[in-house]
């Protein structure tokens, strides 16, 4: 069991709508100590409030250099993908980043 697990800045690249990216979040509350804590930030695509360039690198990365997959991903998805596998889930949003922190995994030990 872990104590911790870190993901910062992956999931934008990780291909999938949160249906599909959450099922990692599944895995991650199956290796972490009951008391331990998942944690992380991603670059949201809707709902964010993206400056003309902060838009136009998105889009740039989301197409032609196929580097982040985050079209899609918003606050309310993250939220529910970690709430399934967590139980006590806590979100800033930074710009247009969430930063998340979740404790207490919903299959412990298993």
């Amino acid at each position: 069991m872990f104590d911790s697990v870190a993901a910062n800045f992956v999931l934008h690249c990780v291909p999938g709508i949160w249906a599909e990216k959450g099922r990692a979040f599944g895995h991650i509350a199956q290796i972490i100590a009951d008391d331990g804590v998942f944690f992380g930030s991603t670059i949201l695509d809707t709902g964010a409030h993206h400056t003309p360039l902060s838009r136009a690198l998105n889009s740039l990365y989301n197409g032609p250099i196929k580097l982040f997959h985050n079209r899609g991903d918003d606050l309310d998805g993250l939220h529910t993908a970690l709430t399934a596998a967590f139980e006590e889930v806590e979100i800033t949003v930074v710009g247009t980043v969430a930063v998340f922190a979740t404790r207490r995994p919903l299959c412990p030990g298993s």
